[in-house]
């Protein structure tokens, strides 16, 4: 028997490492990276100001340089940020498996988008 995963409305989620990245995407035009603190990464909430349309970015300077495998834990990390962010913001209750399969999905396509831009940064064009 094949799993069967919830479809969920999701806000747009942009993973980036530069201003430069940020204003590549015309989503998110006019939207400044905020002051990382001493965070490696964090987790935005943005409503896009004409629009007025939530989307959720993820910025992470210097991920290309970083050992992949600490890039995946903290990429985890910010998903479920991402996900506590969503639940609220549409209103879903407190289902432990829905939150393991959204955090789940999250991350996938976090971690799709970066192993594809690493890729890139690294020199492999077939990214």
């Amino acid at each position: 028997m094949k799993a069967i995963k919830p479809k969920l409305p999701f806000l747009p989620i942009y993973l980036v490492e530069s201003q430069q990245e940020v204003d590549e995407i015309k989503y998110l035009k006019g939207y400044s990276i905020p002051d990382m603190g001493n965070a490696a990464a964090k987790c935005c909430h943005v409503t896009h100001t004409t629009r007025e349309t939530d989307a959720i970015v993820i910025v992470y300077p210097g991920m290309y340089e970083i050992e992949p495998i600490t890039v995946t834990h903290t990429l985890v990390h910010e998903a479920c940020h991402a996900w506590d962010f969503i639940k609220e913001h549409f209103g879903f209750g407190d289902d432990t498996e829905l939150h393991a399969y959204s955090v789940e999905s999250i991350f996938l396509q976090l971690y799709e988008r970066y192993a594809k831009m690493y890729n890139l940064y690294k020199g492999d064009n077939n990214a």
